[in-house]
């Protein structure tokens, strides 16, 4: 992603033994690595790539192509996850309070879905996404960028707001 032009960087968290210097992985790479074959033998390798949202837009949408170049080079059956909340607005008793933003963020995304186009968030744009109080949106962006312009339709399969937050399920396929 260097050559990119797309800065990257290491996390090393607690000690100064490289073995014991590792990140936990939290709710977001849990829960999909768990259900796409966390528990098989042998483990199903994963990487986890987790964007900046300090960087401009079109700089994970161009991480995002790194990433589907090094899939299709790689000559491996590869799976991308996009794993992350939508509006976090959706409930004046949660941690962030309500904004109707959040709906408004939520819908869009399960039109832009449904529009059958192929993924197009950043048209969406990361001052909504903030607005919307979304944590969705750079992980989309880079999505997008894996999957365009190939020819990838999406499949909206559930979108609820049970809590204060919005979790939708889609899968893309060509």
């Amino acid at each position: 992603m260097r050559d990119d032009g797309i800065p990257v960087v290491a996390v090393s968290y607690g000690a100064n033994d490289p073995t014991t210097a590792v990140f936990p992985m939290d709710w977001a790479v849990l829960i999909p690595a768990h259900f796409m074959g966390g528990r098989s033998e042998p483990q199903v390798p994963v990487a986890v790539v987790a964007p900046a949202r300090d960087l401009p837009d079109e700089v994970h949408v161009r991480a995002g192509q790194a990433i589907a170049r090094a899939a299709a080079a790689s000559r491996k059956r590869v799976a991308l996850i996009a794993s992350c909340d939508h509006g976090h607005g959706h409930d004046a008793k949660g941690p962030y309070g309500f904004t109707p933003k959040s709906k408004e963020f939520d819908d869009a995304v399960v039109e832009s879905i449904r529009g059958g186009d192929g993924p197009r968030f950043s048209q969406l744009g990361s001052a909504f996404a903030r607005e919307a109080k979304a944590d969705s949106y750079w992980q989309m962006l880079m999505l997008e960028g894996a999957l365009a312009p190939d020819g990838w339709k999406g499949e909206l399969l559930s979108y609820e707001a049970p809590t204060y937050f919005g979790m939708l399920c889609a899968a893309y396929a060509r």
